[in-house]
């Protein structure tokens, strides 16, 4: 496994503010993917690999046009607020919350 290049500033952050947990919002269908690649992987690693097409990607065409014309298309999108829109839809659901 290749650790990101930027690994150890990202623990240092991770310290400074005392995060011990983060949190992914994905589509069940996507659970399988995430255990095939070993973690969560960019859509550019995606459609490298060819697994783009098969997996549900959050946002809709404007995003993903944006991530591409922004340079995030090689990044993997974290939400670190608490008014985050999956939480919310969570919330409005228990069964979402103890399912899994």
């Amino acid at each position: 496994m290749t650790v990101n290049p930027n690994a150890e500033k990202m623990q240092a952050i991770f310290r400074k503010y005392n995060i011990q947990t983060l949190y992914h919002f994905t589509d069940i269908n996507n659970l399988l993917h995430i255990d095939k690649c070993n973690g969560l992987w960019s859509k550019e690693k995606l459609e490298r690999h060819g697994f783009l097409d098969s997996v549900v990607t959050g946002g809709n065409e404007l995003s993903l046009s944006l991530d591409i014309e922004l340079g995030n298309w090689d990044k993997v999108h974290l939400y670190l607020s608490k008014y985050t829109y999956g939480i919310y839809q969570a919330a409005r659901c228990p069964f979402m919350l103890s399912r899994y």
